[in-house]
């Protein structure tokens, strides 16, 4: 299945309980799954999300706000749904490959480098991309000391990877 194929409904926004969202949804293994984020009261395209890091890497209000393009994000958020719809097996070792997937394409498609900031951006959408499919498939939800835990085990995983590639600012 191609891509173009994986995604059913382009970017839609709507408005639940007070709050924009907007969506996409796709034929994850046969069972169509929304994939959501809610707008940026700032910029209307943009999607503003809470970082994955652990508690002792976010600023004293213990949140630590995302911002990116509509679009970008709903690309990003493809891309990772459609490789770990294409692994035979879902585990935690698939999670791995796909941050390290679309850190690689961001290489290999993009300046050859990889800023930090990037590399930050892809596994907080892996870990959000991986909620949603544990939480649809297995019932089971990511806890925020398990994400904060897989977040660094991610981030310094890309870092040894792709060592030669990531640029710090």
């Amino acid at each position: 299945m191609s891509i173009e194929n994986f995604i059913i409904k382009n970017i839609e926004v709507e408005e639940i309980l007070g709050m924009k969202l907007a969506s996409i949804y796709i034929n994850f293994r046969g069972t169509k799954m929304p994939v959501a984020g809610p707008i940026s009261e700032l910029s209307p395209m943009h999607i503003c999300y809470n970082s994955k890091r652990p508690k002792e890497m976010l600023p004293t209000d213990g949140v630590f706000q995302c911002h990116a393009d509509i679009n970008e994000y709903f690309g990003d958020m493809a891309t990772i749904m459609y490789f770990l719809n294409n692994e035979p097996v879902l585990n935690d070792f698939s999670i791995v490959k796909a941050v390290e997937y679309i850190c690689g394409e961001h290489i290999k498609n993009g300046s050859g480098k990889l800023i930090d900031s990037d590399l930050y951006s892809y596994v907080d959408l892996t870990i959000i991309a991986k909620n949603g499919i544990w939480t649809k498939f297995n019932n089971h939800t990511i806890e925020e000391a398990e994400a904060g835990n897989l977040w660094v085990e991610l981030r310094n995983h890309i870092l040894k990877t792709y060592e030669d590639y990531v640029y710090i600012t």
